[in-house]
């Protein structure tokens, strides 16, 4: 990995650091204070799933037995930016072994969508989970990982439900 560069969103209590460099998903683990976490669980939709999944996972476990899962990859694309999509995405979290607690982290693996849909589980799963986003695409890097706005669309319009 290039040297990392890091950009600090100044938000308050919701302040973040965006985290930038070639190689990065390779070192994913030094981004994250792994010591604040009890495991986590990939969030990642059918396209990006296959293709990066695994060696996030393994990049996030490193060299200790960290708790990782990969939850079922999604059905792609803005369709699938639903309530019936977060529902089973939330089943599948929720049901996982281990059990999740608090102090589980959310892994948003791909793009716009799989980052709103994978933030929108993490707000609503145990009434709220730590979330980081990995964004594959760069409208997801320069639009949608940025500012913490999560939803899933409805049958009125685009984003409706979200947190």
């Amino acid at each position: 990995m290039s040297k990392p560069h890091s950009v600090h969103v100044s938000l308050g209590d919701r302040s973040y650091d965006v985290y930038i460099a070639a190689g990065a998903i390779d070192a994913i683990r030094q981004s994250i204070d792994t010591e604040k976490y009890s495991q986590a669980v990939i969030v990642s939709e059918t396209t990006v799933a296959p293709l990066y999944a695994e060696r996030v996972a393994d990049a996030l476990r490193g060299q200790t037995s960290w708790g990782v899962r990969i939850a079922t990859p999604f059905a792609a694309g803005e369709p699938n930016k639903t309530l019936a999509t977060a529902s089973s995405v939330l089943d599948d979290v929720l049901g996982g072994d281990p059990p999740v607690d608090r102090t589980t982290l959310i892994v948003a693996l791909g793009g716009g969508v799989t980052g709103d849909l994978a933030g929108f589980v993490a707000a609503v799963a145990l009434r709220g989970l730590p979330f980081v986003q990995v964004p594959t695409t760069l409208l997801a890097m320069v639009d949608s990982s940025v500012g913490g706005k999560t939803g899933v669309d409805h049958d009125a319009g685009k984003n409706l439900i979200g947190a």
